[in-house]
């Protein structure tokens, strides 16, 4: 019998999908990134994971009630919005669903373009927020009001001259710098960002396939933030004192003209198991690596970032990108990077394929699986170790 237009539309999905988490080579060795946070029970019985002296309880209230025909795969992005909703991508008909902050499906919105819906970010430039959203399987970014309603399209960077047919162009994340330039991941495609003004016009390409330094390999996850001079630096490149100026107290000029923060774009280099840091025209200033397996999508609260680590667990980094630890490390590596594992397997306080990443305004993190079945989950943020 030919399958029909739908189940065949489903396939093709899901076989996208899997194609677009496969890993083109190798992860980095456990060895190097061993740095796992310790879990405990403690006495009122509820589960807790922690990170250095940072501490999370796995809430197994939020999102227990997701049932069909909403519940649907995981595979994108996470946001948690002003009123502390909690907005997920998945690869269903509801294609982007929307939680209460107790865990409950408010709505879902954009069905009609279901089947590919990945990376996304609001855009709070003007009185009204609305999301922005990068459609994998289209290749395409719509942007959208917090109700549904498509305000724009942007379809593929024809004008770079990098792509022979719109075919190659998969793009994963969007991200938006305070001046309205949007950046565009083409992640499951051939690895370049994408920069647009704030009309939409395109303006530069950087990146592009490969290992060295400026090249990336799955440009997975992007994230505008503005960070200190000296987290754009590694400790060994700090400043130092002028040795000719030792004698009277002075330092050299670089280490006391003070160094404004600065807007930069983090790019999630998941293949290359780093974390690229960019100036806003695809400079690299700094590349994090040594403690991340496949980066998928990056989150900020306060000096924390939080990562999204496909191999199954989220890392948490400093305000320097030094590490702090790791959560919900899954010890069996035939259930990471899997969207396949039967529900009977999953376990509290173990994660699978942690896709997409973010928090709340007290600091809860929401995490969402790569998933056939459909799995987001809440970390409530305890007191600091004492």
């Amino acid at each position: 019998m030919k399958p029909s237009n739908e189940s065949s539309r489903r396939a093709q999905v899901a076989l996208f999908a899997v194609l677009a988490c496969a890993a083109p080579g190798a992860a980095q060795d456990d060895a190097q990134v061993d740095k796992v946070a310790d879990r405990s029970r403690p006495p009122q019985g509820g589960l807790v994971l922690s990170a250095g002296d940072l501490r999370f309880q796995w809430d197994t209230a939020f999102a227990k009630d997701w049932t069909a025909p909403e519940r649907a795969s995981t595979h994108g992005q996470v946001l948690v919005d002003d009123e502390q909703r909690v907005w997920v991508n998945t690869d269903g008909k509801a294609a982007l669903t929307v939680f209460t902050k107790e865990g409950k499906v408010e709505r879902s919105l954009l069905e009609d373009w279901h089947g590919g819906l990945h990376g996304m970010c609001f855009d709070r430039r003007q009185a009204a927020p609305s999301l922005v959203i990068a459609h994998a399987r289209r290749g395409e970014v719509v942007a959208t009001s917090m109700q549904g309603e498509v305000l724009w399209t942007l379809d593929w960077p024809e004008a770079s001259a990098l792509y022979e047919k719109a075919a190659r162009y998969h793009p994963t994340s969007v991200a938006l710098a305070s001046d309205g330039r949007l950046f565009v991941a083409d992640g499951y495609g051939l690895s370049w960002v994408h920069v647009y003004d704030a009309e939409r016009r395109y303006q530069k390409s950087f990146g592009g396939r490969g290992v060295d330094d400026g090249k990336m390999q799955t440009p997975h996850g992007l994230l505008v933030t503005t960070l200190e001079a000296a987290s754009l630096r590694a400790e060994a490149a700090a400043p130092t004192k002028d040795k000719d100026a030792e004698g009277a107290g002075a330092s050299a000029p670089s280490a006391t003209k003070a160094e404004p923060p600065r807007e930069v774009l983090l790019v999630c280099d998941r293949e290359n198991h780093r974390l690229l840091v960019c100036d806003l025209d695809g400079k690299v200033l700094r590349i994090v690596s040594g403690m991340l397996r496949r980066p998928c999508n990056i989150a900020r609260h306060g000096d924390e970032f939080a990562i999204a680590d496909l191999t199954g667990r989220v890392t948490l980094l400093d305000h320097r990108f030094a590490l702090i630890g790791h959560l919900g490390e899954q010890p069996d590596p035939k259930l990471r990077a899997t969207n396949r594992v039967a529900k009977d397997k999953w376990q509290d306080g173990v994660f699978l394929s942690p896709h997409g990443v973010a928090y709340d305004a007290a600091g809860n993190l929401y995490v969402s699986d790569w998933s056939e079945h459909g799995r987001i989950t809440r970390l409530l943020r305890l007191a600091k170790r004492g």
